[in-house]
């Protein structure tokens, strides 16, 4: 699912500038959260547009503000280059995620920035 909305984001950022705002994907879309894809100054217009259908159609819940941080394990932060677009993934205790030291070793292996919720 992060590789989707990566993958939109920085397509529709070819599309023209940034919303301002921040939008959020949240997996899964009820129940106990897994993990939420927040972008912040996300393509303006279709761009956001696209980043909702792709979330949706994975059947996880897409909204126009930042992902719950309350109960989050932290973050791994990307930046789109070029552009004042960046994601954070952030994680919430389920299966083998249940310590910032293993949120910490998943944002190294992207090549990402650890976030404090």
């Amino acid at each position: 699912m992060r590789a989707v909305l990566f993958a939109l984001t920085v397509g529709a950022a070819a599309c023209g500038g940034d919303s301002g705002t921040a939008v959020s994907c949240t997996t899964p879309a009820s129940g106990a959260k897994v993990n939420c894809t927040e972008v912040d100054n996300p393509p303006a217009g279709s761009g956001v547009d696209q980043l909702r259908q792709a979330c949706e159609a994975n059947g996880n819940l897409f909204q126009n503000a930042a992902c719950d941080r309350a109960g989050s394990l932290g973050g791994c932060r990307t930046t789109v280059q070029g552009t004042s677009i960046s994601t954070i993934l952030w994680y919430y205790p389920s299966g083998s995620t249940q310590t910032q030291a293993d949120v910490m070793a998943f944002c190294g292996g992207m090549q990402a920035t650890f976030v404090a919720p």
